[in-house]
């Protein structure tokens, strides 16, 4: 039995850079969640703003504001922003966004929506990645 071996002409010690090369841009994480749960429910759900990038050697402060034009879910009631905003510290990723999701005003089979967008002076926010969609479904 004979064996052959054949090697061809690539570089093993050759080094592809498989890290992210784009612009610093901040996203939501996840982007959106649906949410089903008995009316008597009331609970947080924490989201992430992630910095996709570089991490930087000071603070990101971000902003998050209600899209009143996509939301009909009603705010301070259905769900509570406990900050209307979140910072990501310096040397870091990621900060968590807390968000109140609270059933107990909505009747059975009831379902509405809220739209979050982020908004911050400190880094850009990232095209169609920038915006949180809740959807809460009373059951």
């Amino acid at each position: 039995m004979v064996t052959v071996f054949a090697i061809s002409s690539c570089d093993l010690t050759e080094y592809k850079d498989r890290s992210y090369q784009g612009e610093d841009v901040l996203e939501f994480k996840p982007l959106g969640k649906t949410f089903k749960e008995p009316i008597d429910t009331s609970f947080t759900f924490m989201a992430k703003i992630q910095l996709i990038g570089e991490q930087r050697n000071g603070p990101i402060n971000v902003t998050v504001s209600v899209v009143d034009s996509l939301t009909d879910a009603v705010q301070g009631e259905q769900f509570i922003l406990e900050s209307n905003g979140a910072t990501i510290e310096a040397n870091s990723s990621v900060a968590q966004f807390p968000i109140r999701i609270d059933l107990t005003p909505m009747e059975t089979g009831e379902i509405v929506e809220f739209i979050l967008q982020l908004n911050s002076g400190d880094a850009k926010v990232g095209e169609n990645i920038g915006q949180f969609s809740g959807t809460i479904i009373a059951e």
